[in-house]
């Protein structure tokens, strides 16, 4: 899969926004990602590729738009919902968001290279 520097960097901006609120640093973001410190790091200077584990974990864990950190397109945040049946089909819309957005990606990349 070809690595998206625009995804990347917007990987890198989810980092930054949770180390300046505090809650952590590199580790314990990689952590919340579900992936290792040094992976992380290579996810944000575009060497590896962006795992869907890492977009689920940060979309449903720091309600990050999946279709942004992907493709940079939507809102970036979701707004907050309490109610844990809400939470739960949040969750499910996020992996189908996921999956549509990696789809729209892959097609991008596929036009790109039939041109």
């Amino acid at each position: 899969m070809k690595i998206d520097l625009k995804a990347a960097k917007r990987l890198e901006l989810i980092y930054r926004d949770f180390k300046s609120a505090g809650k952590g640093a590199q580790k314990e973001f990689a952590e919340l990602c579900g992936t290792s410190q040094p992976s992380i790091s290579r996810m944000m200077k575009a060497t590896q590729p962006i795992t869907l584990e890492v977009i689920q974990n940060i979309s449903v864990k720091l309600k990050y738009h999946p279709d942004w950190i992907v493709n940079g397109t939507g809102p970036t945040k979701y707004q907050e919902d309490k109610s844990t049946l809400i939470t739960n089909i949040k969750n499910l819309q996020v992996e189908n968001l996921i999956l549509n957005a990696r789809l729209k990606h892959i097609e991008n990349e596929t036009k790109g290279t039939h041109n």
